[in-house]
């Protein structure tokens, strides 16, 4: 514990002990999704993207588009939306998706969206989540996200809804790389 002294008060707070974190390997019959959403401030012109990798992190797919104005949420949620359908369309049956976005496991999982602005697109995940397949909606920290964070930042003066990435650009190359050989950073220092 850490004592924090405010104004002759003293509270009692947890300390953040740092964490190594890495790429999530699956399964040899699974395929690993990652997305992400990004934005530099709310609301904003805001992009999303995301990649599929097999068990042992090489690249299957990318994705990444604009939205124009709108949230991170919503970013974060369309970039789900078009993995889930990328990978049905392809036959991908066993999938393990990460994110980085707890609001998005929340509201995917457990929330009554009847009313939320994102609606459409949490029920679309939803009729795909409830298909005849193995998926896995798990959450990650942002440094266990890298790839999909360099796609949702490509091409920002793209108009572009949405373009497929057959082939890794050269940039992304070498996270690719870091990630399949297990290479760890730092969360919390």
């Amino acid at each position: 514990m850490m004592l924090l002294k405010l104004s002759g008060m003293h509270k009692e707070i947890a300390s953040i002990q740092p964490q190594l974190i890495s790429w999530q390997r699956g399964h040899p019959d699974s395929y690993i999704l990652n997305v992400d959403g990004s934005a530099q401030t709310n609301p904003r012109l805001v992009r999303f993207g995301g990649l599929i990798r097999d068990f042992d992190g090489q690249f299957i797919r990318g994705f990444h588009g604009n939205i124009g104005y709108s949230n991170i949420l919503h970013a974060e949620i369309l970039a789900l939306m078009h993995e889930i359908q990328i990978c049905w369309d392809e036959g991908m049956r066993h999938i393990i998706c990460y994110t980085d976005s707890m609001h998005t496991i929340h509201l995917v999982q457990h929330v009554d969206i009847s009313t939320h602005h994102c609606e459409n697109e949490i029920t679309i995940i939803r009729k795909y989540v409830a298909k005849d397949w193995t998926f896995q909606l798990c959450h990650t920290l942002r440094e266990g996200n890298m790839c999909d964070d360099f796609l949702a930042m490509l091409e920002t003066r793209s108009t572009s809804d949405l373009l497929i990435v057959l082939s890794p650009p050269a940039e992304l190359r070498l996270l690719l790389t870091t990630d399949s050989m297990g290479v760890v950073d730092h969360h919390g220092q």
